[in-house]
């Protein structure tokens, strides 16, 4: 992800014994940080992996982005 010209490297490790449903990662950006990128659905390293990427938007005028997993993943790093 880049934020205001800043790289940041995201990990999600998941443990999918005993879990249901597919992994959802929100990610919660504040207003006034600017989202200039970020890896979406069909990005090379997810998109084995990953269902749907939605960025929205909220009234505040923060950013959320949600990333929606396949299930019986077990860990996914992008950057």
């Amino acid at each position: 992800m880049n934020l205001d010209n800043s790289v940041y490297s995201l990990t999600l490790d998941v443990n999918p014994a005993g879990f249901t449903g597919n992994p959802v990662l929100v990610v919660s950006i504040p207003k006034g940080i600017t989202l200039t990128s970020y890896p979406t659905a069909s990005h090379p390293t997810l998109s084995g992996y990953i269902q749907s990427v939605s960025n929205t938007t909220e009234l505040d005028g923060s950013t959320t982005l949600r990333y929606v997993f396949n299930t019986g993943i077990g860990t996914v790093g992008f950057k």
